[in-house]
């Protein structure tokens, strides 16, 4: 089993990313992100709010520049060595991230019972609650394909938060749900937000509401720099 180590401090120290397309989409970012509170990212669009998520979730490697974390610079580190943070970062896609030879229980499984998190029978306990709660019992059996684009959403974002990460990374993530499924997704992250096991959020909305619904504060990211704003996002 692997041991997973709990983020207790993270910052980025004169980061920079970018595609060949566009190699200073984020430039020179020294930044300390507090804990234990809700960021939430905003900037114009194509200001590579999305990508800082990336960067930020550990899935997308700085051009220059490092990410560290707990005082590791985990940029230099490799897959195996930065595993133990992985399973305390989650992030949630924006659209989907599930394996299409997979059904969606096993997908919900697949990461727990791979790193040796919990039992099958622990993992399918929860699986079972997750769908009882949300309301896709009959669909745990198909494939990714052949169900909607929302309950795929859905289930990739469950499958994260089945970890229990302490520092969650979301992207867009009320978007593309009916409003029952979006407010019962909400309110879930309120549970655990208020349990604990969440202590940190950093996401992207384009709904004021849901922002609100967490008292985030801002996190801007624009022309290619990302500063933090104390305040309460309006």
């Amino acid at each position: 089993m692997i041991e997973r180590k709990k983020i207790q401090s993270l910052e980025f120290e004169r980061m920079s990313f970018g595609y060949e397309w566009r190699q200073d989409l984020l430039h020179d970012i020294t930044l300390q992100i507090p804990l234990g509170k809700a960021w939430h990212v905003e900037g114009p669009s194509g200001h590579g709010q999305t990508t800082f998520l990336r960067v930020l979730a550990g899935l997308s490697t700085p051009t220059s520049g490092a990410m560290v974390i707990n005082g590791e610079n985990v940029t230099e580190m490799s897959f195996d060595e930065f595993l133990p943070y992985r399973l305390d970062l989650g992030y949630t896609f924006q659209s989907g991230g599930l394996l299409s030879n997979r059904n969606l229980a096993e997908n919900l499984a697949l990461p727990l019972l791979y790193h040796k998190l919990s039992s099958l029978e622990q993992a399918e306990a929860k699986i079972s609650a997750y769908a009882e709660r949300f309301g896709f019992v009959k669909q745990l059996d198909q494939r990714p394909a052949f169900v909607s684009a929302g309950l795929r959403k859905l289930v990739s974002a469950l499958r994260t938060l089945m970890f229990e990460p302490s520092f969650l990374v979301m992207d867009d993530p009320f978007s593309g749900f009916d409003q029952q499924t979006a407010q019962a997704l909400v309110k879930y992250l309120h549970e655990v937000w208020e349990s604990g096991f969440v202590k940190t959020m950093v996401f992207t909305s384009a709904d004021s509401a849901y922002v609100n619904e967490f008292k985030a504060s801002i996190l801007r990211v624009e022309n290619g720099k990302a500063h933090l704003e104390e305040k309460a996002a309006a």
